[in-house]
């Protein structure tokens, strides 16, 4: 468990509790390059391919206070256009940061926290990008609030018309879903999931049959477990219920969760606790959800900044897609990648990608280009204090 090993540079290691598998169904893997995107910042990274079929890559910018958009202009990176969404002079304005492509614009669209454009400001914003490089955008401030309720974790899902459903945890409130009634988000429903100052922390919003599926982290409850919410959209009307806890431990911290199809949904949540990091399968069942959970790797005890990402590629796998940061030590680090074997993820084909320092991997998000068959990972790589620095790995499918 907790270890980052390579066979050897730019290799790929298949780890299972221990258990070296070969898994004929799923793909191979291969380094193609790993770019430096930016030598001062890169925390929160979100990849998506935009509609020109080249990677498009989000990140914190602590240097020039806000959001980094830079647009690949080649299937490999090797050439950029950068762009500063929302720039401000505090480092943390564009933190908690996730980005979609629209399927109405065919844009970017991303969602983030300013903080501290005056000592007492903090809100929750929404941009809606103009063009493939987001030089031109439109930008809707949703909530508003103090630095002691200020907006933090969020996440959305678009519908068919391209309007954004958004799950977003406020510090002393709790978790908000805002419903928008356009695609650019300028009117919307607020509807409460949780209440509680630390109830919905790592939220996930994911389409099921009767509505929404919420995804989250309760503090409030121990040391913390994990929750979903049921949101019917018919009626409003709420049903939670606690999926996973273990006395005395940690649960749900850095949960991510997506639609897999057929009302079903796969997510992964970390116990801090003992470093176990767990995959979660959901089923629609006539008018509830039946999960299932199983630890698969595990990445260090009180891991810290590990913001995985899943999606789920019928044409790399039909199965979920994971990338996480696993902490192997207190100065040392790695960027894995997991691919599920089916949909209860029982035996993944685990590649550790790079080794680094303690925050070598930090904060990744993955993105396949179907004609291309390149999959993209963005990470943060971290070397402690202001070393940071905003990274996109691309790998060749085959």
């Amino acid at each position: 468990y907790s270890f980052c090993t390579l066979l050897g540079p730019y290799s790929e290691i298949m780890i299972h509790l221990y258990v070296l598998l070969t898994v004929a169904a799923l793909p191979s893997l291969s380094i193609v390059s790993d770019k430096l995107l930016d030598s001062y910042a890169g925390r929160y990274t979100n990849v998506k391919i935009g509609a020109d079929g080249f990677p498009f890559v989000v990140y914190n910018n602590e240097k020039l206070g806000g959001v980094s958009a830079v647009h690949c202009n080649d299937v490999l990176c090797n050439s950029t256009t950068h762009n500063l969404v929302d720039g401000s002079t505090n480092p943390d304005n564009g933190r908690f940061i996730f980005m979609m492509i629209n399927p109405t614009t065919r844009m970017p669209q991303i969602s983030y926290s300013e903080q501290g454009k005056t000592s007492i400001e903090s809100s929750f914003s929404l941009v809606t990008c103009s063009n493939y490089d987001c030089s031109n955008y439109t930008k809707q401030t949703l909530l508003k609030g103090s630095l002691a309720t200020e907006p933090a974790y969020s996440n959305f899902v678009l519908s068919s018309e391209g309007f954004p459903s958004i799950a977003v945890f406020v510090q002393g409130e709790g978790l908000l879903y805002l419903s928008c009634h356009s695609v650019q988000c300028d009117s919307f429903a607020k509807h409460r999931i949780s209440d509680g100052t630390d109830n919905g922390k790592y939220p996930s919003i994911a389409p099921i049959p009767s509505g929404f599926l919420f995804v989250y982290q309760d503090k409030g409850i121990g040391n913390g477990v994990l929750k979903y919410t049921i949101f019917d959209t018919s009626t409003s009307k709420t049903t939670t219920a606690i999926l996973n806890k273990t006395v005395g431990h940690d649960i749900g911290r850095y949960s991510f969760a997506v639609s897999s199809g057929n009302g079903s949904v796969s997510g992964v949540y970390l116990d801090s606790t003992s470093g176990g990091f767990f995959y979660q399968d959901c089923q629609w069942s006539g008018d509830k959800m039946v999960c299932t959970s199983s630890q698969f790797d595990n990445i260090g005890v009180a891991a810290y900044g590990v913001f995985p990402e899943v999606d789920v590629y019928p044409l790399l796998s039909p199965y979920p897609v994971m990338s996480y940061f696993n902490s192997s030590s207190n100065s040392s680090g790695c960027l894995k990648l997991a691919l599920c074997d089916s949909h209860l993820c029982h035996s993944p084909q685990i590649h550790v990608l790079q080794n680094g320092t303690a925050g070598y991997g930090r904060d990744s998000s993955i993105a396949y280009s179907h004609s291309d068959d390149l999959l993209y990972v963005s990470y943060l790589f971290y070397n402690g204090g202001s070393d940071k620095k905003a990274m996109l790995m691309t790998l060749k499918v085959s």
